[in-house]
Order: structure tokens, then sequence, then C-alpha cells
């Protein structure tokens, strides 16, 4: 290489700034003047414009020079970042309907991880012990043998599934909600206990994707033959409810099953006492009211079908599952009370109002369940009209 070829080349390397990119311009422009008329056009226009603006196109000049500029950021430029083996966004477990084992009369043994309220639960199988042994180390096992599995701010999006260590225990997640300005934590449901949790950004994980072939393990159930003395149930008594249940071994007799929403109504014993239930003991506490829903002969005055109460259908598992309760308090119960309660919610299928705007994801929801629930409830009248003529 000459040496003048050499210095044409560190001069237009060098030229970085505006006003040198200016210059040069000058250099190899024909028209002498035509630069000078287009710079005071520039001129002319920048004062014209807000002192945002001009802070905004300054801002947008100097990204225009680094590696990758903001504006051109994309899922394939950040997927760089994303291990090969790790899961894919938009990927979901796979969902298993209730199978032959879970039928009414059947015995389970169980361990309730999460409550909700007596209507609403989740828990494991004992033989799921094993299986969450298994996971914890193989989540362990991929991020300790491979680098770079710390998940990246721009991954943390609704839906995508990731690994957590949350007491003691790696554990799959799924986004609810991602950091934002007024909250950097990420909402995580654990799709395997039930559970959620708010956890700082860099306690997020990518996960293996060999590990998106297991269903979750957190199943759905309900405690059969009560029904809450008010409206919903107290949060005194869910207290107590969830004092019942925690961290024992429980046995359960499956009384009914919702194949659709994947749900069993099961009547508990703690595994040392088998002469009372705790659904009796609730009742005998005064806590509960005793229902006789399950019964036969209540069940042949309603064509065979079972009457469930408003509040254990709302709110769905669904909404819970996603975070749509994160902050259910009695205040907050008596704001859900007013809106399905409502005659023309549930009987005529009027669609409800959310006064909250904060709450329009609620408000979302329960348009999309209310249109679920039409049909069915829609088909059962017209049966019970037959019914009565015949």
């Amino acid at each position: 290489m000459t040496k003048g070829y050499a210095e044409n080349v560190i001069e237009l390397w060098d030229v970085d700034s505006d006003e040198e990119a200016a210059q040069s311009s000058l250099k190899t422009s024909s028209n002498p003047f035509q630069n000078v008329l287009e710079d005071d056009q520039e001129e002319e226009l920048e004062n014209e414009l807000s002192a945002e603006c001009r802070m905004s196109n300054f801002i947008q000049r100097i990204q225009s020079r680094e590696a990758v500029p903001e504006y051109a950021l994309s899922d394939a430029v950040f997927n760089v970042d994303k291990p090969r083996d790790a899961a894919a966004f938009g990927v979901e477990l796979p969902v298993v309907t209730l199978a032959e084992e879970y039928l009414v009369g059947n015995l389970l043994i169980l361990e309730i991880t999460e409550v909700y309220s007596p209507f609403q639960f989740w828990f494991h199988e004992d033989k799921d012990t094993q299986l969450l042994n298994q996971m914890n180390k193989q989540i362990n096992d991929s991020i300790e043998c491979a680098s770079h599995w710390q998940m990246p701010p721009y991954f943390m999006k609704p839906g995508y599934m990731c690994a957590v260590r949350h007491k003691f225990n790696w554990r799959r997640a799924r986004i609810i909600h991602g950091p934002e300005a007024y909250n950097t934590k990420v909402s995580l449901y654990f799709v395997d206990y039930g559970s959620a949790a708010e956890l700082p950004p860099e306690d997020l994980y990518f996960l293996h994707k060999s590990l998106m072939d297991q269903p979750a393990l957190a199943k759905r159930g309900t405690l059969t033959d009560v029904y809450p003395l008010g409206y919903h149930w107290p949060s005194d008594v869910t207290e107590i409810f969830r004092h019942l249940v925690g961290d024992r071994q429980l046995h359960a007799c499956i009384k009914d099953v919702d194949v659709d929403e994947r749900i069993l109504f099961v009547t508990l014993w703690d595994t040392n006492d088998h002469q009372v239930t705790l659904s009796a003991k609730l009742i005998g506490a005064k806590l509960a009211g005793s229902s006789r829903n399950y019964c036969d002969d209540v069940r042949a005055l309603h064509s065979g079908r079972r009457l469930r109460y408003v509040r254990e259908r709302l709110p769905s598992f669904d909404m819970l599952e996603s975070q749509l309760f994160a902050a259910a308090t009695d205040e907050f119960e008596d704001m859900f009370d007013d809106i399905i309660y409502k005659t023309e919610f549930l009987r005529d299928f009027e669609q409800p109002v959310v006064r909250n705007p904060f709450r329009r994801e609620l408000q979302e929801a329960l348009v999309a369940w209310l249109e679920k629930f039409k049909p069915v409830e829609l088909a059962w009248r017209k049966l019970q009209e037959e019914l009565k003529k015949n």
C-alpha cells in the first residue's frame, strides 16, 4: 500500500462528527454553494423544531453510529444471545386432559401447594415428587454446564417460559409481566406449584427446551360439600383452611370432575384423622355452610346436573393463574361480588363494566369467560324447559 493511499484511508475513517462530514461533503461537491444553501435551509428548519425534537434527532444520529442502532434491533439480533437449546418464545407446555385415573370415587394422596380459597387451590399428587426432584436437577445441570443462560431483559415477555431458583429449588415459571418503569421486578407464575411471585430480572434464566415436554404438575382442586356463609370466602376462613392443609399429606376422594377446566372436586381428610373430613371441620366451626349439591336427590331435581355456586366458577383458575387477582383483599372481593352477582351478568349474559382502568384485563377475562359459559348455560336451560313440558 502506498503512503498516499494509507493517508486517505485514515482520513475517511476519522470522519465522525457532523461538522467533519459537512467539510468532507464540501470537498467532493461539484457545486461549492450547494452545501452552503442546504446548510442554511437545515439550520432554519432546525430552529423551528422544539428543543425536544432537536434532542431526539441528536440522539438518533448518535445511535446510528452504534454497531446495531436501537431502531434496527429485532428478534433476529437478540436471538444471538439466546442459547441454542433454550425454549423458544411462544412455545406452550402440553395440556393433558384428566385421564381415566381421575374418576368419581377414586382416591388420591396429595399435598396442597397453593390456596386462593377452599374453592380454588392447587396440589401435587404423591407420585409427582420424584418428577419435581428430577426437573430441579435437570434445570440445575443445564444452567451450570453452559454459560450465558441468564435471561436478558429483552426476552422477559408475557408468556415466555423460564427457569427461576426460588425457595431453594429450581422451578419452571411463566412470565406474566416483564419489568416496567414503575416496577422493575418480573411477575411470574410457577406452573408446577400454582403459586406466583415477583422477582428481580437477574433471577431469571432460560429454560432448556427438553423441559417443555412435561405438562404442568400443579393440579386444580375444589373442596366439596361446603359453601361460604357470605358472598365470598372471607380472608380469615381461607387462612384457617390454609392452615388445615398446609405442609402435610392429605387423602382425597374425587366427587366430581370438570374435564374442560381440568378441575377435581374433592373431599379431603388429614392422613392422621380419617374420622372427620376437612369440610366437616369448617362446618362444625361455623366457618362454612353444609352443601347438598352433590347428593343424588338434589341432582335428580336438576336433570342430573350438579348446581355450582357462583364462587365455585369465579374467579376461574385461568384468571388466577394469569395473576388478575394478585391483590385479592376483602375489599377487592366485595368489588368483584358487585360484578358477578348482578342478575344481568349470569342470567342475561350482559358484559360487565369495570370502572377501574387498571382492571381492564380483568374485564376482558370476564367477557371471555361469559362467552364460554353462555352456550353451555343456554343448552341446559333449553333442556330444563323441554323436561317441564313433558
